[in-house]
């Protein structure tokens, strides 16, 4: 389902984190999601999904949303992966898949498929992590799916940091870290 956004829009109610309540104002929570500006507006797509047991509050990008218990539906945001140069090469397929194996490959893309229901790993930095990271966990503290949802996430090698921040972040706890030999971020917002 389609949403026409408008530019110059106004913040509304918003429950969830990546899964929304299917009474979130859309166009609030495709600002959250960092799909769109409230400045700028945009066309933004969801998927209706069913109701969850309960749905995460977390503030992104000026929109803090609500924290809620049982709703009846939700939804969430259908997000073509921004078109990376490169081929794209299966990094793994599971939630204890890591990036070590291509440490100093800076540049190459990987698809990890993290299934649904997953269950967390280590995760040692923010929005850039240490290559002996949870792939899929870092997915999950940088807000690009859920652990109940899974989902297929990009990454983009890079070189290694001398070290890195921790921070707890949609559920997930990273851990600062020391330097490592090679680092991933998503490609996707």
């Amino acid at each position: 389902m389609a949403y026409s956004c408008p530019a110059a829009g106004t913040i509304g109610t918003v429950y969830g984190t990546g899964v929304y309540t299917d009474d979130s104002r859309v166009c609030s929570a495709a600002v959250h999601a960092g799909l769109i500006t409230p400045a700028s507006g945009g066309k933004v797509t969801i998927k209706i999904l069913p109701g969850r047991a309960s749905y995460l509050g977390s503030t992104r990008r000026g929109v803090t949303s609500n924290s809620y218990g049982s709703w009846s539906g939700s939804y969430s945001f259908v997000v073509a992966p921004s078109a990376p140069t490169g081929p794209i090469l299966d990094g793994g397929r599971t939630w204890s898949a890591t990036a070590a194996a291509f440490q100093g490959k800076t540049g190459s893309l990987y698809r990890y498929s993290c299934p649904p229901a997953g269950r967390l790993g280590p995760v040692r930095g923010t929005k850039v992590y240490a290559a002996n990271s949870s792939v899929c966990s870092a997915a999950v503290h940088a807000g690009i799916i859920s652990v109940t949802q899974g989902g297929n996430v990009v990454i983009r090698m890079q070189a290694g940091r001398s070290s890195y921040a921790g921070t707890v972040k949609n559920g997930v706890t990273s851990q600062a870290s020391a330097a490592s030999r090679g680092s991933f971020s998503f490609t996707q917002p």
